[in-house]
């Protein structure tokens, strides 16, 4: 089943000309060590596969299982079930897939087409988040604007720009911050906490 899913993921990063990479590797599992370099775009089609080392250019990535604790200078994008960024990705994010945490940072903007996706208090997204989805959990940082068509979505960290917020569910917590507007209509699914720095969409 991984390994269908491994060609799929793989498949439709092929098929959408995304691949500009000079290195690629394959196989049930792919580690860049720490340590590690590698000069130049990669692709990897893996089960499972781990950055802890450094990519210095753009990264493809189809598997299963992701793990970013390393550093990526340049663009990455993912089609896996679960991903987890703890590292840094220097340019823009893209994944399509399962369940995506991040503890990390990502420099650009985040392009999210996910079940789940968790934005932790120590992650910090540069430019635009984008996601369409199941759940989105924001407790870190974003630099840029949000705009989400989401089953349920909970804000409570710091959202330099608007927020665009389309589902059933909205929760707004105590310690949220967004520096433009929020814009999330009406409903008995949205909940604002009275101590979160929020200015609503008139």
């Amino acid at each position: 089943m991984k390994r269908i899913l491994v060609v799929s993921c793989l498949g439709i990063l092929l098929g959408s000309g995304l691949f500009a990479a000079e290195i690629f590797r394959g196989g049930d599992e792919v580690i860049i060590e720490a340590g590690e370099v590698i000069r130049g775009d990669l692709r990897v089609g893996a089960g499972k596969v781990v950055i802890a080392g450094t990519v210095q250019g753009d990264v493809v990535i189809g598997g299963d299982e992701v793990e970013i604790s390393g550093k990526v200078t340049g663009n990455l994008r993912v089609g896996a079930s679960n991903v987890d960024i703890s590292g840094k990705v220097g340019g823009d994010f893209e994944m399509g897939g399962g369940k995506l945490e991040v503890t990390g940072a990502i420099g650009g903007n985040a392009v999210l087409r996910v079940s789940v996706a968790v934005i932790e208090k120590t992650a910090k997204i540069g430019g635009n988040l984008s996601c369409n989805g199941g759940k989105l959990k924001i407790l870190g940082t974003v630099g840029g604007s949000v705009e989400a068509k989401i089953g349920a979505a909970k804000i409570d960290g710091e959202v330099d720009g608007d927020v665009t917020i389309k589902g059933s569910k909205l929760s707004v917590g105590a310690k949220a911050s967004i520096g433009g507007v929020l814009d999330c209509g009406q409903g008995k699914g949205i909940k604002i906490s009275p101590k979160a720095e929020v200015r609503l969409k008139e």
